[in-house]
């Protein structure tokens, strides 16, 4: 189990998150992962301090300025048959900073995120439950330096997929934690969208993910297609959906694909998406746009008629993809394979059971695929 706490600058978070472990039970082995590197007497005075703060909780704590995954190996060596693990790591701006700024040289925002998210997924695995400090950020208006800037981007875009893959997130307000999500219901706006004509622009108007599916009307989906060069072919991504989706679970589907939310623009709902179901932390420049289709169909899922009215706005990612390394969601994403673009052309036509790639969809990314062989 994952939880997220989130908060401004001495807000009472980290008091909240080491509560939280606190309460987890006698029975339950208790870790603290620091993350701030003391490389100067005054970080060494606060890491000295928190120590003591930290002094009979019972907590254990692991020094981990970068790299966690390590500590999830210390973890699981340690780790004794039947024993319940929790840790909380204090926290995700120290780590993403350390990451970024603490080589030789400054790692790039996709790099860091990529890795990192990497290493919380490993930690993640090796625990029964993991605890994550983290600090909101974009609040001040202020305009930082280049350096600054990405920083900044990589802890949000970490913090927002931390937040979809906890089963708990809390805002953490003048020492009053706020419960914002809980075992996946949201108690926010996520799930409104925008009500668009025929060319998905948008009416002004707004309608619930509920009653769009329910009633048919129009709103608007992003689909990203991972593609790579495989000799003299052109391969891929498909994504296998998870068994409880809303409509054609466990089947074959674009790469990366969601909903546009209310308010938010295509081009970074297509980044998002790609970040959040498979890990891939790709900028906006780093997505060609294909071009937009329309999808409608009536179908019953679950025993539930579901009615899909859409305008899939389509992008295109060629950027280097390890498919054994690619973080998935799970309540999204069961498993990745890579096909042959003229093979699963073949397999689409017939509308193999298996797919639910619309062709529309796909015959746009086979456009920008042949364009993409004859300028490789």
């Amino acid at each position: 189990m994952l939880i997220l706490v989130t908060g401004g600058s001495c807000s009472g978070k980290s008091g909240f998150a080491e509560k939280l472990l606190a309460e987890t039970g006698a029975d339950t082995k208790k870790y603290y992962i620091a993350t701030m590197d003391a490389a100067d007497e005054e970080s060494k005075a606060r890491v000295q301090r928190h120590r003591t703060q930290r002094a009979g909780k019972g907590f254990v704590t692991i020094e981990q300025a970068r790299d966690v995954h390590l500590a999830a190996g210390e973890i699981q060596a340690k780790r004794k048959i039947s024993e319940r693990t929790a840790a909380l790591l204090e926290c995700m701006s120290n780590l993403t900073a350390n990451e970024m700024f603490g080589a030789d040289k400054v790692q790039s925002e996709q790099v860091v995120i990529e890795k990192v998210c990497r290493d919380i997924a490993q930690l993640e695995k090796a625990l029964d439950l993991l605890i994550i400090v983290t600090n909101n950020v974009f609040e001040d208006g202020v305009q930082y330096d280049e350096a600054t800037e990405s920083y900044l981007r990589a802890l949000g875009r970490m913090n927002a997929w931390l937040a979809e893959r906890a089963e708990q997130v809390y805002e953490v307000v003048v020492g009053v934690p706020i419960l914002w999500k809980n075992e996946n219901k949201r108690y926010n706006m996520s799930e409104i969208f925008d009500i668009v004509d025929e060319k998905g622009m948008p009416t002004g108007e707004t309608v619930s993910r509920d009653e769009a599916h329910e009633k048919g009307i129009r709103h608007r989906t992003a689909h990203i297609w991972v593609v790579r060069r495989a000799g003299d072919k052109v391969q891929m991504l498909l994504q296998k959906r998870a068994q409880d989706k809303d409509s054609f679970p466990g089947c074959y589907d674009t790469s990366s694909a969601g909903h546009i939310q209310a308010g938010d623009e295509p081009l970074e709902s297509a980044s998002r998406e790609l970040f959040e179901e498979l890990g891939i932390a790709a900028g906006e420049k780093d997505l060609d746009f294909a071009g937009c289709f329309a999808i409608e169909y009536e179908k019953v899922f679950h025993g539930k008629p579901f009615h899909d009215n859409e305008v899939a706005f389509v992008y295109m990612y060629s950027g280097p993809v390890d498919s054994a390394e690619l973080t998935l969601q799970a309540e999204e994403v069961e498993s990745v394979a890579w096909f042959d673009v003229e093979e699963l052309q073949g397999l689409l036509e017939p509308r193999d059971s298996r797919f639910c790639v619309p062709m529309a969809g796909f015959l746009l990314g086979k456009k920008w695929c042949d364009q993409f062989m004859k300028e490789s």
